[in-house]
């Protein structure tokens, strides 16, 4: 199947703001980088210690776990769902620094992902610099950056959805109008994912959606104990 790529109308990236609040965070994701993506044992990344911060937890975040041994039941449930060559469409809402994109193209031969995310200010910038390096291999062939408000590019969108992520902003307000958005441009059939269930936000926000759908709704930790992810397949 040829797919036809969109246009991109964002520039892929924002110039650095002086006095910009994520400064520090940045320099130090920047050293992260230059580390390379295999951690010591028992150091946690940033993404981590960024989410320990977080003030609507239900239940803490998981302890580090080497990237190799990342969410490896995320990638068998995706592989019992689709044939060999993946799914044909991907779309991750909420990008960051490509870590689940990396894994998807790297056990898929065929998937084409749209990866979408603000990736805003100086730690945008740096996320995506991080982004642009995990997916390098895969860039403008096999994967598309979409930098902008998810809400824009879902009226725009182009294809039929058979894998969708949503892993964005936590928030009620904009995880209700991802599902909104994005959940109907999914075909019949097609597997619904998200992240973070383990956030009260979130699940209020999937519990709802689903429950009115009244679509058989699953979850569990397919990846690092303690951080839930939700799944379900489209009617």
């Amino acid at each position: 199947m040829t797919i036809e790529i969109p246009s991109v109308p964002f520039p892929l990236r924002d110039p650095p703001v002086p006095g910009d609040k994520g400064v520090k965070l940045v320099r130090r994701m920047n050293r992260e980088e230059q580390a390379g993506d295999d951690q010591l044992p028992g150091k946690p990344s940033l993404g981590y210690e960024l989410n320990r911060n977080w003030k609507n937890l239900s239940v803490p975040i998981v302890d580090f776990m080497p990237r190799a041994q990342y969410r490896p039941l995320m990638w068998d449930l995706i592989g019992s769902q689709f044939d060999s060559d993946g799914p044909d469409v991907a779309v991750e809402v909420g990008s960051r620094r490509g870590l689940w994109a990396n894994g998807l193209l790297d056990r898929t031969s065929e998937t084409r992902l749209w990866c979408i995310d603000l990736w805003h200010g100086a730690m945008g910038d740096a996320n995506l610099r991080c982004w642009e390096r995990r997916v390098s291999q895969w860039l403008f062939t096999r994967v598309f950056p979409l930098r902008g408000p998810s809400d824009q590019w879902a009226t725009i969108f182009p294809f039929v959805i058979d894998l969708l992520y949503i892993d964005g902003d936590h928030g009620k307000k904009q995880a209700r109008r991802d599902m909104h958005n994005w959940i109907p441009l999914v075909r019949k059939g097609g597997l619904i994912m998200g992240h973070d269930y383990n956030i009260r936000s979130v699940q209020i926000v999937v519990d709802d959606f689903f429950k009115k759908w009244k679509v058989r709704l699953s979850t569990g930790p397919l990846g690092p104990k303690r951080v839930i992810s939700w799944w379900a397949v489209k009617p």
